[in-house]
């Protein structure tokens, strides 16, 4: 009986590794601008790129339209569903009050614990510089941008916390690519990051979550008026 029941668990964990696995890389596709809004979703392609089941995919893909990341389709499948124009408001307006509790959280654990939680946010701090220099292309800015509040939310050691995020971001940043930011707006967000960086680093928890706010409110304004001028031009 034991055994039995021991096999049974080995299937249970394997599935749902294979099956977070998939969620993942759909989530990080949609990120990653791979999967545009309103851009299928091949189950095939998964089930061939991922060396999973097609019951495992079609079960991901479910649960990403649960989410509200997918839209699922009698004869077209799953696409990626787009926002309207009060989704992006609600979620901008998230994030900006769960990224300030990241920041905030960050500063409290570093005051705490000192140097193991500070030197990975140090780090992600730096990289940012190095990708502003000259001759780097615009992507490794962006990526050191992404790590560098990755690294915030693990210096914040709250799960609940990044998850939420995390699924935040997803639909965030399918709202806006790279492509529609310039080189300039990078300077003036990285001195965004070391203010926020030097209070996280100090402990000093409301600085931080105050500073990271009000990173989070310009950077919406900064997309709300760039929608804008894609809408004109459109």
């Amino acid at each position: 009986m034991s055994k039995t029941i021991s096999e049974d668990a080995q299937v249970r964990v394997a599935k749902s590794s294979a099956l977070d696995h998939v969620m993942a890389v759909v989530r990080d596709a949609v990120r990653q601008g791979r999967y545009a809004p309103g851009a299928r979703v091949v189950e095939a392609e998964l089930q061939r790129d991922l060396g999973v089941s097609r019951g495992t995919v079609r079960e991901a893909l479910g649960r990403l339209a649960t989410e509200g990341l997918l839209e699922m389709h009698r004869f077209r499948g799953a696409t990626v569903r787009a926002l309207t124009a009060q989704e992006t408001e609600d979620i901008l307006d998230m994030r900006e009050v769960l990224e300030g509790l990241v920041a905030r959280k960050a500063a409290q654990r570093v005051a705490r614990d000192g140097e193991v939680v500070a030197a990975p946010v140090a780090q992600a701090q730096a990289d940012l510089e190095a990708a502003l220099a000259a001759g780097q292309p615009d992507a490794a800015y962006l990526r050191a941008n992404e790590r560098y509040h990755e690294a915030l939310i693990e210096a914040a050691g709250s799960p609940s916390l990044a998850t939420q995020v995390h699924q935040l971001s997803t639909a965030y940043l399918r709202t806006a690519t790279s492509g529609w930011l310039a080189r300039e707006s990078f300077a003036g967000s990285n001195r965004d990051h070391q203010a926020i960086t030097a209070a996280v680093l100090a402990g000093d928890a409301a600085s931080a979550e105050l500073l990271m706010r009000a990173h989070i409110r310009r950077n919406a304004y900064t997309l709300r008026h760039l929608a804008q001028q894609r809408r004109e031009l459109a």
